[in-house]
């Protein structure tokens, strides 16, 4: 990350943020959850006649009836936690399946189509004193919103016999060298990676991204590069369901409700040091909410739980909680 340029990222403590691994075919009451595998997620109905939580839910039984129902979770340490009463008119269920992360890339000169005869660097012939000049603007945003701007600049000029191939080459070179002055403040060096691309002898370019994920940048070009096409390939995305978002969340939720600073209070109720996000799986979130009507009981649930459910792969997503949340 930055030394002299520090991004900062807010996010919500208030959240619960529980991972359930396997696919169980139904819910669990709390009895069935103690024999459980970790990672298992048990919702059940509150039985009026007894006064405890003792029935297996079913999504009919939560849809029609409305009964009051509550959440409970086995950590990483066999801990049960109990999460949230609830019923369905107080709660608003969200389903996001596993979205890849993506990192920018951006070609100077080059593309993925096939170009026609000539350069789409628009330069073919090579005159020695010739400038290259390349401009990347970091335009990641800040914690306060606002984008960095840290212009780096990057020039060749032209040598006797040298050819295209040798400059985009050299453009490469300084984009890619750790050690520059312009990668200075940087912890980590060079902060984008250029690749050399070509589609024939003489339709050469740069495709550029990021080192670290989430960086943002523009290019602009001048010199004898001013006329080369400049083409955004691919956008950031932050995805969703990924296993290190995921790992980022069920660490920092540790961390702020109880296992840090907060270390006194009871592990009963706070998440396990026990990890169980996955780095080779892949997760369908679920967020719960509380409505903001008068029948929602906000004192009674928390109002942001985030429940990542193992998929069984990038493509199929998981329905284990569809069968059961209204």
């Amino acid at each position: 990350m930055r030394i002299l340029d520090r991004k900062y990222t807010e996010f919500s403590h208030k959240a619960d943020v529980k991972i359930v691994k396997g696919l169980q075919p139904a819910a669990q009451t709390m009895t069935q959850l103690s024999v459980a595998a970790v990672g298992t997620l048990a919702i059940s109905i509150f039985n009026t006649v007894t006064g405890v939580y003792g029935t297996t839910a079913t999504k009919a039984d939560i849809t029609l009836n409305n009964p009051k129902f509550k959440l409970a979770y086995k950590d990483g340490d066999g801990t049960i936690i109990s999460l949230a009463e609830m019923s369905k008119d107080e709660i608003i269920v969200e389903k996001v399946a596993y979205k890849v992360p993506l990192k920018q890339v951006t070609a100077i000169g080059w593309n993925t189509n096939a170009l026609a005869a000539g350069s789409s660097l628009n330069y073919t012939t090579v005159v020695a004193g010739d400038e290259f000049i390349v401009r990347i603007t970091d335009t990641t945003l800040t914690g306060a919103g606002q984008p960095y701007n840290t212009l780096l600049p990057y020039t060749y000029t032209a040598k006797p016999n040298d050819t295209v191939a040798i400059i985009m080459a050299n453009l490469a070179a300084q984009i890619n060298d750790a050690t520059s002055f312009q990668h200075k403040k940087f912890e980590n060096g060079n902060p984008y990676t250029a690749t050399v691309r070509n589609t024939t002898t003489v339709d050469y370019g740069l495709e550029i991204t990021t080192v670290e994920f989430g960086e943002t940048f523009s290019v602009a070009v001048d010199g004898q590069l001013q006329y080369a096409t400049n083409n955004l390939l691919v956008s950031y995305n932050l995805g969703n369901g990924s296993a290190a978002e995921v790992a980022y969340l069920e660490e920092i939720n540790q961390y702020t409700r109880g296992n840090a600073w907060r270390n006194e209070d009871s592990s009963y109720y706070y998440p396990s040091l026990t990890k169980l996000a996955d780095a080779t799986k892949f997760y369908t979130r679920y967020k719960i909410s509380n409505k903001d009507n008068a029948l929602a009981r906000r004192d009674r649930f928390k109002t942001n739980i985030l429940i990542y459910v193992e998929q069984a792969d990038a493509d199929t997503v998981s329905t284990i909680l569809d069968i059961l949340l209204p």
